[in-house]
């Protein structure tokens, strides 16, 4: 411990670690060869269903629901991962609030301490969120924050485990943390994206960065990356429970494929007959994409982006820096 927060290493229990230790923090150990899980573990699918089962008595399921939203998003805004929630059934992550001991054999403390703890991905217990229940919780400043705790526990059920530095949304100590405007800082994003980006998606997400006059030859290395990542660009369209990939104008062997292929649940066009929806929707598309004001007909994600549609126009969103980059032609999509 003295050794992971850079603490004088003298192996006493002086009154300076004694201190570290009394912080409220997560329930997951710091170091990693000693954790509950091994090294560089991360789910197969970037597709991602998650449930919360058990609430806390302190907020509204509304404000709950909303919170664990918010800091699956901050997750999402930069690595390919998409999560959906699923209200019966059994999810990759299951959340949920409980007391002392609450079914994983890793008991929680009681108030203060240990504030939650999480599984990284793998089967039964793989990827699941354990809030303790004898915590206050709250959606501001006050005791400990949901959004706060539940993105840094998110980013434990990915696979990440706790880093040293104090300025990262994975240090082990609680500190609140802002849900409006949060960007998740550069050392949690260098970890998430080791496992998650690979370099055809790093290559996608920041191919601004090769747009110089040498690529015109295509001789040039970074070039012919660039033409391979055009020619393996795919679009998808969907319909119904159906949906169909596209390269250019050809529709791809295999497809349509259905929708819960995706990770939708399978009971989506039950919920539709319903007219039921998510909990907090509907909601104004500008309290979540500044910016976009104007009503919208159509939009897709592609390479760090959101295309949002209106009229006769497009406009070029950055998941990233939660703005419109540009203003282009709508029918510029199908060059023409």
């Amino acid at each position: 411990m003295q050794s992971f927060f850079g603490q004088e290493i003298n192996g006493w229990l002086d009154s300076e670690t004694l201190d570290l230790m009394k912080q409220p923090r997560c329930g997951v150990p710091d170091v990693a060869e000693y954790n509950i899980f091994p090294r560089k573990i991360k789910w197969p699918s970037y597709n991602l269903t998650y449930r919360i089962v058990k609430y806390t008595p302190d907020l509204t399921q509304e404000e709950v629901d909303q919170a664990i939203q918010e800091a699956f998003k901050i997750w999402t805004d930069v690595t390919p991962l998409t999560f959906f929630r699923l209200s019966f059934g059994t999810a990759d992550i299951m959340i949920s609030f409980g007391t002392k001991e609450h079914g994983d054999f890793f008991p929680f403390d009681g108030p203060f301490n240990q504030l939650a703890h999480a599984f990284s991905p793998r089967e039964n217990f793989g990827g699941d969120i354990h809030f303790d229940n004898d915590e206050t919780w709250t959606n501001d400043t006050r005791a400990f924050n949901v959004f706060t705790v539940a993105a840094h526990e998110i980013g434990h059920a990915l696979g990440l485990d706790h880093s040293s530095n104090p300025e990262a949304l994975m240090y082990p100590i609680y500190t609140y943390t802002r849900t409006r405007d949060f960007v998740l800082p550069e050392d949690d994003m260098e970890g998430i994206q080791a496992l998650y980006v690979s370099i055809m998606s790093a290559y996608q997400h920041h191919s601004k960065l090769f747009l110089y006059g040498t690529l015109t030859s295509p001789t040039n290395p970074a070039y012919q990356q660039m033409v391979f990542i055009t020619e393996m660009k795919q679009k998808h369209c969907a319909k119904g429970k159906k949906f169909w990939a596209l390269k250019g104008h050809i529709i791809l062997e295999g497809y349509p494929k259905k929708l819960y292929e995706l990770g939708f649940p399978r009971t989506l066009q039950k919920d539709e007959q319903r007219h039921s929806m998510e909990n907090g929707y509907p909601k104004l598309i500008e309290k979540d994409f500044p910016g976009i004001e104007n009503k919208i007909d159509a939009a897709y994600q592609e390479n760090g982006s959101i295309c949002f549609f209106h009229g006769s126009k497009q406009f070029e969103y950055s998941i990233c820096h939660k703005r419109v980059l540009r203003t282009l032609s709508a029918n510029c999509i199908l060059c023409c």
